[in-house]
């Protein structure tokens, strides 16, 4: 198993959610070093929401004007 620097993977993916109106896509968040594992952790710890199928959030950050765009839009695309 590879070393993963959870600050690091932490950092990348809320950078990438903050753009996205704080949501992420379940291939986003394996491409930062999440894996399924480390998603059910957090959605059990509270840090991240499920709001779709493969499609999550973190509660932290603001949301976007368009929020319901945003979801339609990161939904469709996997």
């Amino acid at each position: 198993m590879a070393y993963r620097d959870q600050k690091s993977a932490l950092r990348t993916l809320s950078a990438l959610a903050n753009t996205q109106g704080g949501y992420f896509t379940a291939r986003q968040a394996a491409e930062t070093g999440y894996g399924s594992a480390h998603l059910k952790y957090h959605l059990e710890a509270g840090n991240f929401d499920r709001v779709g199928r493969g499609l999550y959030r973190i509660p932290t950050l603001p949301y976007a004007e368009h929020d319901d765009l945003l979801r339609l839009w990161l939904s469709s695309r996997g």
